[in-house]
């Protein structure tokens, strides 16, 4: 007879367990833990001992519930903007300790920095490269 996984219970909730053990947290579940903690209803220290999951998972059920990136997967490529390369400037000391300011990119496997001056229609190209490169 193969090894199935009982369900956990939590909350009142039944929680599947793949045959591998991994349990899958319903959407309708995860709404009900955080609105419940928000609240007051329920502590992160209550959900964490209830369904057997770290504070940090937590944690993540509640920056869902807000429409919030959690994971890589959920990261989305923003648009670029001379309004967003605003944010993007950055004041380093050079070897004689004299500040240069300038606008600062920082890739997986690159950082540059470049003069704050620079042309935005060039640097936006220099980003989208960047990106294009990084998928």
């Amino acid at each position: 007879m193969p090894d199935t996984k009982l369900p956990l219970q939590a909350f009142g909730f039944s929680i599947p367990v793949t045959p591998a053990g991994r349990r899958v947290w319903p959407p309708r579940f995860k709404r009900f833990v955080v609105q419940k903690m928000e609240a007051g209803e329920l502590t992160v220290r209550q959900v964490m001992e209830e369904c057997q999951v770290s504070k940090s998972f937590v944690y993540q059920w509640r920056m869902q519930a807000k429409g919030k990136p959690v994971t890589a997967a959920d990261w989305r490529p923003r648009q670029i903007s001379p309004r967003s390369l605003s944010r993007m400037r950055c004041h380093r000391r050079n070897p004689t300790g004299h500040v240069q300011k300038g606008i600062c990119i920082s890739g997986t496997l690159v950082e540059i920095t470049l003069p704050a001056d620079y042309p935005v229609a060039d640097l936006v190209q220099i980003i989208q490269s960047m990106e294009a490169s990084a998928q």
